[in-house]
């Protein structure tokens, strides 16, 4: 350990915060999970509402899986604010 160069800018965190705002056209119940279909949370959104979801992520995570009744997207953690319209 004594000879181990670490950078300055390395970042030690083993999680993320990110917030993701929700726009929907219908009502219903939108979920967040991951590539595993492990749940991270769930909410309702009215129709023509926004919703922002805010959660901690392992920092590991690249991708989520949103869920919307029958439709299921993939979407990709680019920062940790983002925003996401469902049709």
């Amino acid at each position: 350990m004594e000879e181990l160069t670490i950078p300055d800018n390395f970042n030690w965190k083993t999680t993320r915060d990110i917030t993701i705002q929700f726009t929907a056209s219908k009502t219903g119940i939108v979920e967040l999970l991951n590539l595993y279909n492990v749940r991270y949370q769930q909410a309702f959104i009215n129709e023509m509402g926004t919703y922002t979801m805010k959660l901690t992520l392992p920092s590991y995570e690249k991708k989520v899986k949103v869920k919307f009744g029958s439709q299921e997207t993939e979407l990709d953690i680019t920062s940790d604010i983002l925003t996401y319209t469902i049709n």
